[in-house]
């Protein structure tokens, strides 16, 4: 039985001319196992903020072993204690072409017009394999589309692998930038 199901490391930033100084604050682990709607929690990996709200999204990255595709709403509290909001199920999913319900979200941000971004690495285990890919849900979990990668991204269906990203190690983090100057 997993003892941990999701930590948080919270870090305090400060930003001065000349560095930049970041302090670990805390960690926080959710008790397991720890259910909502009958769905374990466990598996998270991406994680937005979204300031506006004061509320943290995490994906689950559990390829569907332990429920449907999904990501929670949590709210940070008092000492740095999390609480489950809401668990959203993503949506519409054979709008993707094909019945798999895998999906191993590791990473995701918010698109300017409010929707997330999520990749997630695909299965490059399972024949034919499952490639990783960027998809665009809704904050309800609808999902809207999938967006492709360059082609140096992708491996083979099937057969030996010689190209691509690699099983589990394929997009792990994005951000989005407001602006920047070059």
């Amino acid at each position: 039985m997993e003892k941990l199901i999701f930590s948080v490391l919270v870090f305090l930033f400060s930003v001065s001319v000349t560095a930049l100084e970041v302090e670990f604050i805390k960690s926080f682990t959710f008790p397991a196992p720890l259910k909502i709607n009958k769905t374990e929690v466990g598996g998270l990996s991406a994680l937005y903020y979204d300031a506006n709200e004061e509320l943290f999204f995490a994906g689950s990255d559990d390829r569907g072993r332990k429920g449907d595709p999904r990501f929670y709403k949590l709210k940070m509290e008092k000492d740095y204690q999390f609480k489950v909001v809401e668990e959203i199920k993503i949506a519409d999913l054979k709008k993707r072409g094909h019945d798999s319900k895998v999906l191993d979200l590791e990473a995701m941000t918010m698109l300017p017009w409010g929707n997330f971004l999520f990749s997630s690495e695909g299965d490059l285990n399972q024949i034919p394999r499952l490639m990783p890919e960027l998809i665009e849900v809704k904050v309800s979990g609808e999902y809207m589309r999938t967006y492709d990668l360059s082609p140096e991204f992708y491996p083979e269906k099937i057969g030996k692998q010689t190209k691509g990203l690699q099983n589990n190690a394929a997009i792990e983090g994005m951000c989005m930038l407001d602006s920047f100057n070059i």
